[in-house]
This record gives structure tokens, sequence and C-alpha cells, in this order.
């Protein structure tokens, strides 16, 4: 996993960027490089030996030609200027390194008395090391990239298959008046499972850069439609109707305890179980946010208003367009999405 604090450096050699294309180029022509990103020259003068100082603007060209010479390329951290070249770096040699070619041994040693980022590119193997303070990393290549985005839509392909399963067997529970609640945290789980998924992936779409947009569109769209699913589901079936805020908290605490246990998740929600047993003898009535908001596309805070006047699906379930446009933010449009979708839901339930 690459540390977040890295991620904005790693973005700034992503495909697309002026920075990546010299660096590709100095890959292609095998002859290595080593810049380092400084702003403040005069105060590491003692590390900086010999070269010869240009400030020159930055360009694509200029960066693949100058790393024809030996010694490091010092650009400034805004990428607009090359200060010098052919600069040979003196890092103190008591900082630890377990990198063995001399290029990289000497950008990891300056990155971390720097604390600045120092890029090595490697003459031999063409692989371009990215190091910032006590970090680094090696940029992977493109096509590993988008093979690893490929396999991970697949699955989430397959997780999000396994969900809309579970769902369809919680909307007879609900048309029956009443949901286990070992259902809604079986549902709630594999939700959570879907939703880490994009963000595990996630900088290694940062390092794809402009290759990886399309993948990560992808992975935002599922990400959105699966959060507001779970909104829905929590303010469906917690104990006591949460808050907007409440709910972020849930999700977000479901999220980064990555907990399977199914007790545990019920526990969030409010509910008080030891064991499964418990979630299976707990029946709930849901409140009707999920078919509101998700089947009959309806905003949430009209959604809202409509679960202060009916309460619970049954009810819902029971209107009639009269009675939802007397509602406020119910009007003939949204009453009849409403009433659409449980007729379809009524509809499935008959060839189920």
């Amino acid at each position: 996993m690459i540390a977040a604090e890295l991620l904005p450096k790693i973005r700034k050699v992503a495909p697309g960027t002026e920075l990546r294309r010299a660096l590709d180029e100095i890959v292609n022509a095998n002859i290595g490089s080593l810049v380092v990103f400084l702003d403040d020259l005069k105060s590491r003068e003692a590390m900086l030996q010999g070269g010869f100082y240009i400030g020159s603007a930055f360009s694509v060209q200029k960066l693949y030609e100058l790393s024809k010479m030996d010694g490091a390329i010092i650009v400034d951290k805004a990428i607009t200027r090359i200060f010098a070249a052919n600069v040979h770096l003196i890092p103190d040699a008591a900082i630890p390194t377990d990198e063995t070619g001399m290029r990289h041994r000497t950008a990891e040693r300056v990155a971390k008395q720097t604390g600045r980022l120092v890029i090595a590119v490697s003459q031999k193997k063409g692989g371009i090391t990215v190091f910032y303070k006590n970090y680094k990393h090696r940029l992977h290549n493109l096509n590993m990239l988008m093979t690893r985005f490929n396999l991970t839509l697949n699955s989430l392909a397959r997780l999000r298959e396994a969900l809309d399963r579970q769902i369809h067997g919680m909307n007879i529970e609900e048309f029956e008046y009443e949901v286990q609640l070992l259902d809604v945290v079986s549902v709630i789980n594999r939700a959570r499972e879907i939703l880490t998924i994009p963000q595990e992936i996630e900088p290694f779409v940062v390092e794809a850069g402009v290759e990886g947009r399309l993948s990560a569109m992808q992975f935002k769209t599922m990400s959105l439609e699966i959060r507001t699913l779970l909104t829905a589901i929590i303010m469906d079936y917690s104990k006591k109707e949460p808050g907007d805020a409440e709910v972020a908290a849930t999700i977000k605490n479901l999220i980064t305890r990555k907990t399977r246990d199914l007790t545990l998740i019920a526990k969030m929600l409010g509910w008080k179980v030891a064991t499964e047993a418990d979630l299976q003898q707990t029946t709930l009535v849901p409140r009707g946010y999920r078919l509101l908001t998700c089947l009959a596309k309806i905003p949430m805070p009209v959604a809202r208003n409509v679960v202060r006047q009916f309460s619970s699906i049954p009810r819902i379930r029971n209107a009639n367009a009269a009675s939802l446009k007397r509602i406020d933010g119910i009007g003939e449009k949204r009453a009849g999405s409403i009433l659409e979708s449980i007729r379809m839901i009524r509809a499935r339930l008959l060839y189920r």
C-alpha cells in the first residue's frame, strides 16, 4: 500500500504530466537520471557540489537532454524551472539506505536528509523510483496497473451481483412486513466489502494518471451507488433513526474497522445482540428510505418527509397518489415513481 503522504508526489509523475513525459523519454533512451526538487539551494550548498546553474524554464526536452550528463538535475518544487544540472550530490553517509546502486543510494539519502522529492531513473532496469522523506516507491508498469484495474472491476462486478441477490431477498422480506436483523447486517457487510476495494486500489489509480481515468470513473460510480444504498439501509434499520452525521460516522467506522463480525455491525446500528442466534431472532420493520431513495429515486430530504408521515414500508405501500401528494416535496411525478416502485416489487414477488 502506498503511504497517503506520498500520493501527491506520485501524482506529479503520473502519466499525462510533463514530468512523466520527460522521465519516459529518459527510460526509453536507457540513460538513467537523478532529479532533486529543491527551492532552497543556498541552504543545501554543502550537499550540492559542482555542476552548472542554468535557471531555465522547465521543459520535457531540456530535462531529457540534461540527463545525458552524469550528475543530478535540480528542479524547483513547482516543476516550472530547472535550476542546475550535472550536480554532484554529497548527502550524509550516515543516513541508512538499503539500496544497492549508487544513484538510488544517493537519492534515498538526499530525500531523507532534505525531506524533499527525489526521483531516480535506473539506467539498466529502466525503473522509476520516487523517494520522499522516509518513503520510497517504484512506479509500476502501466500495463500491469491496467490489468490490475480490470481484475478489480471484475471482482467488484461479482460482489455486486451477490449483493443484488441479497437485496432481492430483502425486498421480499420487506413486503412481508419483517426482516431478520441477520439479513440486514449480511447486506451491510457485503456493501462494506465492495466499498473497501476502490479505497485500497485508489493509490494505484493515482499512479496511472490519465491512463487510469476511465477506471477511476468506474470505481467512483460504483462507490457512490453502494454508499447511497448503505446510507438508506442504515437509516432504515438503525434502532434509532440516525441523522446525516451519524450515518456518515457509521459508514466510516465500517470501512476503517474492516470487521466481518455481524454482531458488531448490528451493534453499530444500535442493537444489543451477542450471537448470530440473536440476529436471527430479531426482526425489524424498515422505515422505507431504501424504497424511496434507491428505487423511486426520491431525494433524501423529501424521503424524510414521507417517512415522517408514514413511518414504515407497510404503511407506504398502502398509500395512494392523493395521500402521497399531500406531503411536502411530493408532486404528481414523484408520487408516480413511488407507486411504480411498489408495483414493480409486488410483481416480482409473484414470480419468486
